[in-house]
């Protein structure tokens, strides 16, 4: 199991089959740029902005403070994961999304 990514476990007491998910964090309490920039563009897309911005707002200024001085973002955990257990490093990942999500957030925000 990677960590920050969603864990599926079996439940003893549940019908067999049947899964839940549970979430665990990225040690230290820690963000992971790719998942804050897929995440902002869900939000954004389901109105989050017209309900509450601050969230966003959040989001945004955490992806602005972490770019690096040559506008680059840094290489963090692997984000590519199938099959359970085969981990996959999408190299442009970590620009294309924290980008992505920065220009449309710029393009919804009032």
């Amino acid at each position: 199991m990677v960590v920050g990514e969603r864990a599926i476990v079996h439940a003893r007491k549940r019908p067999q089959g049947t899964k839940y998910f549970r979430y665990i964090s990225l040690e230290s309490n820690r963000s992971n740029l790719v998942h804050t920039g897929w995440t902002m563009m869900g939000l954004i897309h389901s109105g989050q902005m017209q309900r509450n911005p601050a969230p966003l707002h959040r989001a945004a200024k955490l992806i602005i403070n972490s770019q690096l001085d040559d506008g680059d973002f840094p290489q963090q955990e692997i984000v590519g994961v199938f099959m359970k257990n085969c981990m996959l490093h999408y190299a442009t990942f970590r620009n294309i999304f924290p980008l992505w999500a920065l220009a449309e957030y710029l393009h919804h925000e009032k």
